[in-house]
């Protein structure tokens, strides 16, 4: 299928609701004025007058913009209409009026201004091979496989496991956490290349229970068999979407911000409540038999405040890939935090 770019304009104008001013004096703000994809710079404040009580300026400021979307669609029409029915829908879900005081929408346009087909979309595979043998050995491991198939293999992994369990502490999900302190089952949070590789490697050697080897057995998960997975995915031919992820190779600016991007700081903190949580703590990638999740957990200044919060960059959508989502979010990471995008600056020309 083909990827455009969906080019969309952006109006929105807010006002002040004046019922809580102490909550403005404080800085705090109603950050979800749009949804992060289509993040776009607040204009300045005006005091303009309310239409419903003239005497009484309010301050007012406006969102205006053109911002690039890129869909996987079959023609420009279905891009287009995919590109406003999210809009559509990111607007019923957070309705426009705060009437506990806040930001209040006034004025909404939004229109497509342009669309266009990419003429260099890699051509997508439908299935790969997994060698068990090579997966588990230790002078090769995983790193015969490309990111996406890592990611993807471990996802039809947990697929897979979901009915085999022998109670409540013991399954196929559970050996799979390797040491994973969350109780979440099914959700697996992957913080560095060697932290899915450990995974894997547990999938195809771990023993305790008669339970993983009936899971192997049923899906032929053996040392010495292969496996085809059927998913579609780029592999290497995936070097780089575009170049707003910094220049880097897709695949190798994901694991690069799993190393590097704690300590940076967002322009703007996600957490309205908490406006001066600024500092980036991890990046994470939560796999999940649904699809994959890229998180960025962040926090305060000071180390010993334990407080963090984790903001979504990007969740699998119906038919994207592994490395449109990554695509996606490593595109909102780089505008969420300048002091991480101009460090990797350098790896433009690489």
């Amino acid at each position: 299928m083909p990827r455009y770019i969906v080019q969309a304009r952006i109006e929105r104008s807010y006002q002040w609701n004046p019922f809580d001013d102490e909550m403005r004096r404080k800085g705090r703000q109603d950050l979800r004025i749009l949804p992060t994809e289509w993040l776009l710079e607040m204009g300045p404040e005006i005091e303009s007058p309310d239409p419903r009580n003239p005497d009484v300026p309010h301050p007012t400021r406006s969102v205006v913009g053109v911002r690039p979307m890129a869909v996987m669609a079959r023609n420009e029409t279905e891009a287009a209409e995919a590109v406003i029915a999210r809009y559509d829908a990111w607007r019923d879900e957070y309705p426009s009026s705060n009437p506990g005081g806040g930001w209040r929408c006034v004025e909404d346009a939004f229109s497509v201004t342009g669309v266009r087909r990419e003429a260099s979309t890699p051509r997508q595979i439908g299935s790969f091979e997994v060698d068990f043998a090579k997966l588990v050995a230790p002078d090769v491991g995983p790193h015969h496989l490309a990111t996406d198939q890592m990611f993807e293999l471990f996802r039809w992994m947990i697929g897979t496991s979901e009915p085999y369990h022998a109670g409540r502490h013991c399954s196929v999900h559970r050996m799979l956490k390797v040491n994973d302190g969350s109780w979440s089952e099914g959700v697996y949070e992957i913080d560095s290349r060697a932290n899915l590789m450990e995974r894997l490697r547990a999938g195809v050697l771990s023993c305790g229970h008669d339970i993983y080897d009936m899971w192997r057995e049923e899906h032929g998960i053996a040392y010495g068999q292969k496996a085809t997975i059927r998913v579609p995915h780029y592999a290497h031919r995936v070097h780089q979407f575009s170049g707003t992820h910094g220049g880097q190779a897709l695949c190798d600016s994901v694991w690069w911000a799993m190393k590097d991007v704690s300590g940076h700081r967002f322009g703007t903190s996600p957490n309205s409540v908490h406006p001066e949580a600024l500092v980036a703590k991890s990046f994470r990638i939560i796999v999940s038999a649904k699809g994959f999740t890229f998180r960025i957990n962040y926090g305060f200044d000071d180390a010993e405040h334990g407080s963090k919060w984790g903001h979504d960059l990007a969740t699998t959508r119906f038919g994207e890939t592994f490395y449109e989502t990554a695509e996606r979010a490593m595109t909102l990471l780089f505008e969420l935090l300048p002091t991480y995008r101009d460090k990797h600056r350098w790896r433009e020309a690489a």
